[in-house]
């Protein structure tokens, strides 16, 4: 006989009781739901990476209103397809736990809908963010009112940003309390600067073609730390973002000074 399973504190509903519940404590259940996605699920928690790298380029790019709109739809479908993956996952799992040809084929197709909403996601941010000269664009609008520099100011700038990610590496890996500046930690140094002087080339060249050259290389150094298993996925990318967060710090403040 299968075992019935029931979450803590649960009491069946008595015949003719209402749920009792006011809109803003259904609202509180909703939010618990979707926080406990993203505490359990990785993919949750790496949507809302993405989420957050997306946003911030909109920003910077200034995108129209209705490619903006169109970035959100995107980013709501993929949420809201996750969510109903994890709550399909979690009723298949309290239902059976013994495999059964249907639950299978039930988580299947609930992981196929994450994918088309996820595919539809990357087919909107290629049309959106990859438009010709849209990047080169907004730098050199960007430094076309920046004060005239010379090579060894610019140079000066750079070390600057440089120091200013080491101390911020550092302070992450101390924080993590494992690794060293070199190898390991809660934050991937050599993926920060990487990603530091991907950014850099975009701000000082405004070349969208040497920018995606200096990403791509990038990418390859973040990859084999993450291969040679000196730090995992989530610490490459946290690095990254560090990174390229700091040189654009960096790079705009300077902006105005």
């Amino acid at each position: 006989m299968q075992r019935k399973l029931t979450p803590p504190g649960y009491r069946p509903r008595q015949r003719g009781e209402t749920d009792g519940k006011t809109v803003v404590e259904s609202f509180a259940h909703a939010l618990a739901g979707v926080v406990h996605a993203f505490r359990t699920q990785r993919h949750m928690r790496a949507h809302l990476i993405i989420i957050g790298m997306v946003m911030l380029a909109a920003l910077f790019l200034r995108i129209p209103a209705w490619e903006t709109v169109a970035l959100f739809v995107s980013i709501a479908l993929v949420l809201l397809t996750e969510l109903f993956n994890t709550a399909l996952e979690m009723a298949v799992d309290l239902v059976t736990q013994r495999y059964h040809p249907w639950a299978r084929i039930i988580k299947d197709v609930a992981a196929g809908a994450v994918l088309v909403a996820s595919a539809n996601a990357i087919l909107v941010g290629l049309v959106v963010f990859l438009r010709p000269h849209r990047w080169s664009e907004r730098v050199a609008e960007l430094l076309q009112h920046a004060p005239r520099r010379s090579p060894m100011e610019t140079m000066l700038i750079t070390a600057l940003g440089v120091a200013l990610l080491a101390v911020i590496v550092v302070a992450l890996k101390a924080r993590g309390r494992a690794g060293t500046f070199l190898a390991g930690g809660a934050v991937s140094g050599h993926s920060a600067l990487a990603f530091f002087l991907a950014a850099s080339i975009l701000f000082l060249t405004a070349s969208l073609e040497a920018c995606l050259l200096a990403l791509g290389l990038a990418l390859l150094i973040s990859q084999s730390r993450v291969q040679a298993e000196i730090h995992t996925t989530r610490e490459a990318v946290l690095g990254a973002l560090v990174g390229a967060g700091t040189a654009a710090l960096t790079f705009l403040l300077t902006h105005f000074l």
